[in-house]
């Protein structure tokens, strides 16, 4: 039986569109636990499906464990579909994150380079070293992955306050605050950044424009404590 058969079934007897079936056809018409489901029986019966298409079950498996929390579980299904393919960059990629959730970062980086080397155009596997990168305190590594994967699409509100961060360790501020503007156009209640904006024009000499990210930091989260004694420590009312 051909996985197309095994979604068709899944999917209530609809076909799957096109011919590039992927995680987002599950997310976005599926139930996850009939999804669950029946990618367990293929893997049950892997004598069903070609083995090209049972890498694609291990991993949108893998997909699905991972958002439940079940990261072990995630893990190996992962590990599985890249002993059933080398060169599956997805699963790298995948895989990697999860690592550096857990605090591998070792391993996440060597999920990341080798999602890279198999397929250079991947924008979330140069985020991914990019955060990696930030988190070993490598600012100019960090900034030329989020740089890319943003040339490549990458454009979410955190991409941008990742490449904000490393622009700050360099004391960048002028990229720094233009990093955070993009993060909190896309996401504009996020008082954290709020916070950082301000600290980075702060650093730069702009004080009344800091003052007004550390005001609304704290109109936003009136408990956030540094924005409050930020606030204070500008109009001298601490």
């Amino acid at each position: 039986m051909s996985l197309s058969v095994w979604m068709k079934r899944l999917f209530g007897g609809r076909e799957r569109p096109g011919d590039d079936f992927s995680a987002l056809d599950v997310y976005s018409r599926g139930d996850h636990d009939h999804a669950l489901s029946i990618f367990s029986q293929v893997i049950r019966a892997p004598e069903t499906v070609p083995p090209e298409e049972l890498v694609l079950v291990y991993y949108l498996r893998g997909r699905i464990l991972s958002m439940r929390g079940r990261i072990a579980e995630a893990v190996a299904d992962y590990d599985e579909a890249i002993t059933r393919d080398p060169t599956y960059a997805g699963a790298y990629a995948a895989r990697g994150s999860l690592r550096f959730e857990c605090g591998d970062y070792d391993g996440a980086k060597a999920d990341f380079d080798a999602a890279i080397r198999y397929d250079a155009q991947m924008p979330g596997a140069y985020h991914g070293r990019g955060a990696v990168y930030l988190q070993s305190n490598l600012a100019d590594q960090a900034i030329a992955d989020f740089t890319r994967a943003i040339e490549l699409g990458h454009d979410a509100a955190d991409t941008y306050a990742y490449r904000a961060n490393a622009y700050g360790r360099n004391e960048r501020w002028r990229e720094c605050i233009a990093d955070y503007g993009e993060a909190l156009e896309r996401e504009p209640q996020n008082a954290e950044w709020r916070f950082f904006r301000g600290t980075a024009r702060e650093l730069a000499g702009a004080t009344d424009d800091a003052l007004e990210d550390y005001r609304k930091a704290l109109d936003i989260d009136p408990s956030f404590e540094d924005a409050a004694e930020a606030v204070g420590r500008l109009t001298g009312q601490q």
